[in-house]
Formats: C-alpha cells, sequence, structure tokens
C-alpha cells in the first residue's frame, strides 16, 4: 500500500526547484561549453583529438544531469496528483 508522508504542494513546491535548478544548470553549461569550444583552437592533431573526446563525454553527463532533475521534478508532480486522487477518494468514501 502506498503511503505519503508529505503534502502534495510540498511535492510540487520541490518539483519546481528541480525545474529551477534544471534550467540555471543548463544555462550555466551552455554559458560554459561556448567558453571551452573556444579553446579547441589550442590543439591540433591527437590533442585535438583527445579535447573533442573529453567534451563530448562532458555534454552527454551535463545532458544527464539536467535530464536526471528534470525527470526527478516530474517524478514529485505525478506523485502530487496521485497523493490528491487518494486524498479524493478517501473523502469520498
Amino acid at each position: 500500500m502506498t503511503q505519503f508522508f508529505v503534502a502534495p504542494d510540498e511535492l510540487r513546491g520541490h518539483a519546481g526547484q528541480l525545474d529551477t535548478y534544471a534550467l540555471s544548470t543548463q544555462q550555466g553549461f551552455d554559458s560554459l561549453r561556448s567558453e571551452l569550444a573556444d579553446m579547441e583552437a589550442y590543439f591540433t592533431g591527437l590533442a585535438s583529438t583527445a579535447f573533442q573526446g573529453h567534451m563530448e563525454e562532458w555534454q552527454t553527463s551535463a545532458r544527464a544531469l539536467t535530464t536526471a532533475l528534470a525527470s526527478l521534478g516530474q517524478f514529485l508532480n505525478s506523485e502530487a496528483a496521485s497523493a490528491e486522487e487518494l486524498d479524493a477518494q478517501l473523502a469520498a468514501g
């Protein structure tokens, strides 16, 4: 049996914070990506290939983080809706 020990509004508040963090984090990553992309010109040959590989790895990890934050926010919103539905069912008897 599912039990909720938090108010739906509180879950939605945390979900909103996660959405804000995800957006802010993405904006920070976009800015940093732009700065780092300019550094590509510093490298040639194998060093350039290695730099590009590290950039791709970083971008993949950055995307995963922002996706995880957004996903967690969606989960909290979904759980808030489930809690409200359960409350309505219990109130209806």
